[in-house]
């Protein structure tokens, strides 16, 4: 036994630095194996952040095509088009600083939300003189029909004062409220001295067959849907400036 002992104990002894040797080269092994493990989990969190970045670029390309407003077609000047009434043309209106009592000017701001049947007014008025609100409105509405950037919006119409109106007259405005397939429009409908026939002026605008079939009209200024009706006629009275 004990000569089997030394023998071993020689043997361990003879093959010691080829033990240690062969135990450095198992730790670099296993340090490289433990170094390609970890670089193979690098590369496909790599593959995976490149793979996520490809789809973020597309999806935002996207919406760069598609536009802030998701409708493209918003932007096709056709009239057969289902949304060329929902395009907001940019502002091209010129005003100097005469001033007679030949025309009138109706200003209207309005806030809307595409996909919804909801508006807000925000400001409507009639304009004889061309004072410093009127041409406060009227640099607010270019300002946000040119930006293309807001869901608030305005339009401006220049009439014949066949009436003969004078500043402070009080009149009857009435606006017309309608969804454009994306979105709550406004159009001008007419000025008057006196108060409309509801069912009279409904008819007329229902045998036109613009705005829809149906209708009702409004006196408050603070409604803000059409409420499933094809067209709401906004009634208001203003006093002319």
């Amino acid at each position: 036994m004990a000569e089997f002992t030394n023998s071993n104990s020689a043997d361990s002894n003879n093959e010691s630095p080829l033990n240690n040797s062969t135990t450095e080269n198992l730790s670099e092994e296993n340090i490289e194996t433990d170094y390609n493990n970890n670089g193979e989990q690098e590369n496909i969190a790599n593959l995976v952040n490149e793979d996520n970045q490809q789809l973020n670029n597309e999806q935002q390309n996207a919406n760069n095509q598609i536009g802030p407003d998701h409708y493209t077609q918003l932007y096709e000047d056709n009239p057969n088009n289902p949304f060329y009434k929902c395009k907001i043309d940019t502002l091209n209106y010129d005003t100097d600083e005469e001033e007679n009592d030949n025309y009138l000017r109706v200003l209207v701001v309005w806030n809307y939300e595409f996909n919804y049947d909801y508006f807000h007014l925000n400001n409507n008025k009639v304009f004889i003189t061309k004072n410093q609100s009127f041409h406060s409105i009227l640099n607010e509405i270019s300002s946000l029909r040119n930006s293309g950037n807001s869901h608030t919006t305005g339009i401006i119409e220049k009439i014949n004062n066949s009436m003969n109106f004078k500043v402070n007259d009080n009149i009857h405005l009435y606006l017309i409220v309608y969804y454009d397939n994306a979105k709550c429009n406004i159009d001008f409908y007419g000025i008057f001295n006196q108060e409309l026939d509801e069912d009279k002026v409904l008819k007329n605008i229902i045998d036109e067959k613009v705005y829809g079939d149906n209708g009702k009209i409004a006196h408050s200024i603070y409604i803000t849907s059409t409420g499933g009706n094809g067209f709401l006629l906004i009634h208001n009275c203003l006093t002319i400036e």
